[in-house]
């Protein structure tokens, strides 16, 4: 060791002080020829490619902020429109109620007078049932056509107009309630009229579950809308009672409050929620890479006129707008492009089965068990607590391991949907047939795990059409689920009524009807199949 130290040390102090750097020379080769010199490292590649990928990171950052700020406005804005409907429920009820006898009873009227006759509560009754029915109209007939509007001019402009419309007619029903002796009662049906602007409550929802499909990756779609349910099932749960037991003592301050509640979803809209909807553009030779532009920034090419469609119309005229408006109902077809979406959006016209029975539930544990009407409402609230805690807890939980399993999205929405829907079948079976009250109690929970149908289904349909049509595809679907309330309505009342007539194992006919129903809607839901790929039609 101490030689070949030493050997080192001469052999340094024989090199000369400072030797100059030596370039790169080419290699030669076992076959004579040289090889190119190896290209200098520049300095700066290495620092340009981080601050590159410190740039990337930042806007991913920021990116994700945006989402999540904007998931938040979202949520607040559908529950304070869900908290305002429940609230003014039992006031509303209450002051027609009112309304309605002092008509009945005239000038003799006076608040001590019973107005539990039966003239008064057969109006009360018709008021409610048309109203009821009056609000979906303007939803059914013209919800597909905002939401091309939204898909085309945007989500924000469609729901404050919605916003808007629903504010407008609550305001009128309040006003016609408040002069009973100078508006007829049944005035407070033209508050329709205001919610043919936006198209009411229907297309309000589907706006919300649009922005909230814009903003969320596919893999969490489902979540979100399993929490958006959460929180409607929420406020019914705790603002239900709560506004009956004021409306009590003050009806005029639940139904002040419910519209504050819709003010104050207005000016979150138009004064904080941004814009979520992202133009798609077809992709070009000269720019492959710029797939998408952001309606706020870029204005919509107009389209190129029909010649043959236009020939005989002046430019810059109404009726050149109106009958460019109609020709764009060509859209329509991407609901029909896809079998799978036409068979999608019928199934959520039985999603309302499952509110829909809870109308003869408290009768029929009452009539088959003995049990009093307010010792069978625990069971409701054993229900509804369990759909709680399905929509919160469960369904994103098992979203999470079915992905963790190496489920795909859309593979992951289609299981839970046929999860649910098997749920729900049995669940009614169980129900309408359980001779002791721990078997229906078992049918119970099992019918309340399925109530996570219908925001599945919801997310299911969604890579069935192109992006740039959610929003016509979502209201599509929000009104089957609206008409088969209103189909739903005769079949259960009908069979209900037969059972309480017949009695014996026919009791729980209105539960065994829908059943069947959900059966039917299992094997719809059982024989879809994934896209390959989205639909594109030229």
């Amino acid at each position: 060791m101490a030689l070949e130290a030493g050997s080192s040390a001469s052999n340094l102090s024989q090199q000369p002080p400072s030797t100059p750097p030596v370039m790169p020379t080419a290699a030669t080769t076992e076959t004579g020829q040289q090889s190119p010199p190896p290209p200098l490292a520049e300095p700066n590649e290495d620092h340009e490619h981080h601050d590159a990928d410190h740039t990337t990171e930042l806007l991913e950052k920021a990116a994700l902020a945006r989402s999540k700020h904007t998931w938040c406005l979202c949520f607040t804005i559908f529950a304070l429109v869900q908290a305002a409907n429940v609230v003014l429920q039992p006031p509303l009820v209450q002051l027609k109620e009112l309304s309605s006898c002092m008509s009945y009873y005239g000038p003799g009227w006076s608040l001590g007078r019973d107005c539990r006759v039966e003239a008064v509560q057969n109006e009360l009754e018709t008021l409610i049932k048309w109203q009821q029915l009056l609000d979906t109209a303007p939803g059914i007939l013209f919800g597909v056509f905002y939401g091309m509007a939204a898909d085309r001019f945007g989500r924000k402009p469609v729901l404050a107009l919605a916003l808007v419309g629903i504010t407008l007619a609550a305001i009128w029903t309040q006003v016609v309630l408040f002069w009973p002796t100078v508006f007829p009662t049944r005035l407070t049906w033209l508050s329709v009229v205001f919610q043919l602007a936006g198209g009411g409550n229907l297309v309000v929802n589907a706006m919300i579950f649009a922005m909230v499909s814009d903003i969320t990756p596919e893999e969490k779609r489902a979540s979100k809308f399993f929490r958006l349910y959460g929180v409607a099932l929420l406020s019914d749960m705790v603002l239900s009672p709560a506004s009956g037991a004021l409306a009590n003592i003050q009806p005029w301050w639940p139904a002040r409050f419910g519209l504050i509640a819709f003010i104050m979803s207005i000016l979150t809209t138009l004064l904080v929620l941004p814009e979520t909807f992202v133009k798609p553009v077809a992709l070009s030779s000269t720019n492959l890479e710029q797939t998408t532009t952001p309606l706020e920034e870029e204005e919509p090419e107009e389209e190129e006129d029909d010649p043959v469609l236009y020939a005989d119309v002046p430019k810059n005229t109404l009726w050149r707008r109106v009958r460019k408006v109609v020709s764009s109902l060509r859209d329509l077809r991407y609901l029909i492009a896809s079998r799978q979406i036409l068979m999608l959006v019928p199934l959520l016209s039985v999603g309302q089965l499952y509110d829909q029975s809870a109308e003869f539930f408290l009768n029929y544990v009452s009539k088959r068990y003995g049990w009093r009407i307010s010792q069978a409402s625990f069971w409701l609230t054993y229900r509804n607590v369990v759909n709680l805690v399905l929509l919160s807890t469960i369904l994103p939980g098992l979203s999470v391991l079915l992905l963790k399993r190496g489920f795909s999205a859309g593979k992951k929405d289609l299981w839970i949907s046929r999860a649910s829907i098997i749920c729900l079948a049995f669940g009614a079976f169980f129900i309408g047939l359980a001779p002791k009250l721990s078997l229906m109690v078992t049918g119970l929970t099992i019918f309340a795990l399925g109530h996570g149908f219908v925001p599945a289904v919801l997310s299911l349909a969604t890579p069935f059409i192109e992006p740039g049509h959610v929003g016509m595809l979502y209201t599509a679907m929000t009104i089957g689920e609206t008409i088969g309330k209103i189909a739903n309505e005769p079949l259960l009342t009908g069979s209900f009524e037969l059972g309480m007539r017949v009695g014996g194992l026919l009791l729980g006919l209105p539960f065994v009807a829908t059943g069947v129903l959900l059966t039917i809607t299992a094997v719809s839901v059982h024989s879809i199949r994934l896209p390959i790929q989205p639909i594109h039609l030229d």
